[in-house]
């Protein structure tokens, strides 16, 4: 007989509840169809199940017939769709987790002042694009430490992919001769990345300051730098960029409290609590799903035998768990409990049958539904 290990806590975050909620209720109150831009969350069967009640997802508002109900997923959104939606005539309801919105808040805060803002997130999800469009000009995305390499003009992995700062290049950002710094008119990953004009920035950052990053009073010329994050990252991944950072850039500020959601910290700390004792940890969630993939990289890096995301029991396979004595069993931020009893109940079929709860703390918080779904 095996045992599993039942990480608490897991599943739902607050923020997830209330977006399903949302949709949910705009449902019951307005009835079908109501438009979703982009997954409410990200996990399948839960936007499976809203599609079959009615909810249409769809990727941009140009496909949301004018004049209709709109509603913005957890992930939020940059001012520029905000904008895109009022000039078409949507009525807008905002499923926006308030943590994001928070991290928003911040952006434009510290835009507003002058600052550079470093945030640390993966390219392409739509909560970073969401915080980037809050000041596209003043923020750079770094995901890996190849784009920490690049961003302070150190030599990356791939040979060639990061060329010196040009003599304009160095006129425009004050660097001395031999001396590197983050470049904003190239793109951290190519393509993808907005550019900061060098002239623009030149409005904040005298030609003769250095690259230190330092705060300085609005007289000194030396660059304001500050970094915020993606709310769903690994904790422990997210605080060895930033010391990477801080070995280029020791003035770089951090935000007035962290980016990283308690509900994915409390999620992760449970893994880590686990999965020194497990042979193999299973991890519920999809695979776009952020914090579901930090978990399978959490236990990893906790001690676990090994570590394996699935979407759900159908997904299991019996050869990873030969020879297995305990399984870790926890579910991303984005997940149904159903999901993780259909896990149980596979486990048990194939002899893990004895669970043992494992929590680390209690979750209370709840946040309020938007106004007009109260």
């Amino acid at each position: 007989m095996g045992k599993v290990l039942l990480a608490s806590p897991r599943g739902y975050c607050a923020g997830v509840d209330r977006a399903v909620t949302v949709v949910q209720r705009a449902l019951e109150r307005f009835g079908a169809p109501v438009y979703v831009r982009k997954e409410i969350v990200h996990n399948k069967f839960v936007v499976r199940t809203l599609a079959a009640a009615g909810a249409v997802f769809v990727s941009e508002l140009h496909e949301v017939p004018s004049g209709s109900r709109v509603i913005f997923s957890a992930h939020g959104v940059a001012p520029a769709v905000y904008a895109e939606a009022e000039a078409r005539g949507l009525e807008v309801i905002d499923a926006t987790c308030p943590l994001v919105t928070k991290v928003h808040r911040e952006a434009k805060r510290f835009a507003d002042q002058g600052y550079d803002i470093i945030l640390i997130g993966h390219q392409g999800h739509e909560e970073v694009e969401g915080t980037q469009g809050v000041a596209p000009d003043r923020i750079r995305v770094i995901d890996t430490n190849q784009d920490v390499s690049i961003l302070t003009g150190n030599q990356p992995e791939t040979p060639g992919e990061n060329p010196a700062p040009s003599p304009k290049e160095r006129q425009d950002f004050g660097l001395a001769p031999g001396e590197s710094s983050p470049n904003p008119a190239r793109n951290v990953v190519p393509g993808s990345q907005p550019e900061l004009a060098p002239h623009e920035s030149v409005n904040h950052v005298n030609h003769e300051t250095d690259a230190t990053g330092e705060k300085n009073d609005g007289t000194s010329g030396k660059r304001k730098m500050v970094w915020l994050s993606q709310t769903t990252l690994s904790v422990d991944q997210t605080n060895e960029t930033v010391a990477r950072l801080k070995l280029h850039f020791p003035g770089l500020e951090s935000p007035p409290s962290g980016d990283i959601c308690f509900a994915t910290q409390n999620r992760q700390g449970a893994v880590k609590a686990m999965s020194p004792k497990c042979d193999v940890v299973i991890v519920v969630g999809s695979a776009n799903s952020s914090n579901s993939v930090r978990l399978m990289e959490v236990a990893r890096e906790a001690g676990a035998g090994a570590s394996y995301r699935v979407d759900g029991a159908g997904e299991l396979c019996a050869d990873w768990f030969e020879g297995a004595k305990t399984v870790g069993l926890t579910s991303g931020a984005s997940v149904p409990e159903v999901l993780v009893d259909e896990v149980l109940q596979w486990l048990a079929a194939h002899g893990f049958d004895d669970v043992e709860p494992v929590e680390t703390l209690e979750e209370t918080t709840r946040f309020a539904l938007p106004r007009d779904l109260r």
